[in-house]
C-alpha cells in the first residue's frame, strides 16, 4: 500500500499539470486570421494572426533588404503603418529615427500582425516584388484585379513609384506596355541601372523581348522614346533592323549626334 500511494499521487499531479498546460495553450494560442493591404499596389493578403509580418510578406514574394536578418538592428525592413497600428512598442521601433517613427514607420520583423492593418513599403528597400497580386476592389467597388503572369513579373523589377517618368500613369501601365510592345524596358529612369537591367531580365525571361545581342547594344544607346522617327515603331525595332541591316545608321534624328555617334561605334 505505500508504494501505492505515491504512484496515485503522481498520476493525479501529472494529469493536473497536463490539465493546466492544456488550458494555457487555448487561451494563449491566438486563433483566427487578419487582412494585410500593401497600399503600394493595392495588393490583399490574409494572414493568421500572430505571424510574423517580414516573414510572411516574404511568404508573399515582398523581399525586404533586412540587412540584419530580422534582428531589429537595422532598420532596412522598415514599413509605413498606414492602418490597424496605433502604438507600437519599442521593439517595433527600434533604430527608427524620430523623424520616421513621427511618420508612423516601424520594423516590420519586429511586428507581428494582430489584426486587419494597411502597410505602405519603402520601394528602395525592398529587393523583389511578387510576380503575380490579387488586388482590392477599393472605394469604387469595382472588382479584383490579378495582373497577368508576364505583366505581374516586370511590375515587380519596378521600384513602384508611379512618377510618370516612363511616360505611363502607372508602373502597372507600362509593365503592361512592355509586353503589349509599345515600350522599351530603359524608360524607368528613376529606378536606375540596377532596375533597368532587372527590367531587361524579366523581359527576357517572360518572352518579351528577344533582341540579338547586335541589336541589344544598339537598344541599350537609343533613347527609348518609340517615337516612329526612325520609321520603326519602337526603338526594338529599329534596333533590330539596324543590326540586320534594313535601317539607315542616322535615323534615330530624336537622339542628336550623341547617339548618332555611339551608333556609328557599334555599327
Amino acid at each position: 500500500m505505500e508504494f501505492i500511494t505515491p504512484i496515485i499521487v503522481m498520476a493525479i499531479f501529472s494529469a493536473s499539470v497536463a490539465g493546466i498546460l492544456a488550458l494555457v495553450n487555448k487561451y494563449l494560442t491566438i486563433e483566427g486570421e487578419a487582412k494585410v493591404r500593401i497600399s503600394n499596389n493595392g495588393h490583399i493578403m490574409i494572414f493568421p494572426l500572430g505571424a510574423n509580418l517580414m516573414n510572411t510578406l516574404g511568404e508573399e514574394g515582398y523581399s525586404l533588404m533586412a540587412q540584419c536578418a530580422g534582428g531589429g538592428t537595422c532598420a532596412t525592413c522598415r514599413v509605413r503603418a498606414v492602418e490597424g497600428i496605433e502604438d507600437p512598442n519599442a521593439a517595433m521601433l527600434g533604430p527608427i529615427s524620430p523623424k520616421l517613427q513621427k511618420e508612423g514607420w516601424i520594423l516590420s520583423c519586429q511586428t507581428s500582425i494582430m489584426n486587419d492593418v494597411e502597410i505602405e513599403l519603402f520601394d528602395a528597400l525592398v529587393t523583389g516584388w511578387p510576380d503575380e497580386i490579387t488586388t482590392d476592389a477599393g472605394d469604387d467597388g469595382e472588382a479584383a484585379e490579378v495582373l497577368p503572369e508576364d505583366v505581374g513579373a516586370l511590375r515587380g523589377a519596378m521600384p513602384g513609384f508611379d512618377c510618370g517618368a516612363c511616360g505611363y500613369a502607372t508602373c502597372t501601365e507600362y509593365a503592361q506596355a512592355i509586353v503589349d510592345g509599345q515600350a522599351g524596358t530603359e524608360a524607368c529612369l528613376p529606378g536606375g541601372a540596377p532596375v533597368l537591367a532587372g527590367l531587361q531580365q524579366a523581359a527576357t525571361a517572360a518572352g518579351v523581348v528577344s533582341l540579338s545581342p547586335e541589336a541589344t547594344k544598339i537598344r541599350n544607346v537609343l533613347p527609348g522614346f518609340d517615337c516612329d522617327a526612325c520609321g520603326h515603331p519602337t526603338c526594338n525595332a529599329f534596333a533590330e533592323a539596324l543590326a540586320n541591316g534594313d535601317a539607315a545608321v542616322d535615323a534615330c534624328t530624336p537622339g542628336g549626334e550623341s547617339v548618332l555617334a555611339k551608333l556609328k561605334e557599334i555599327n
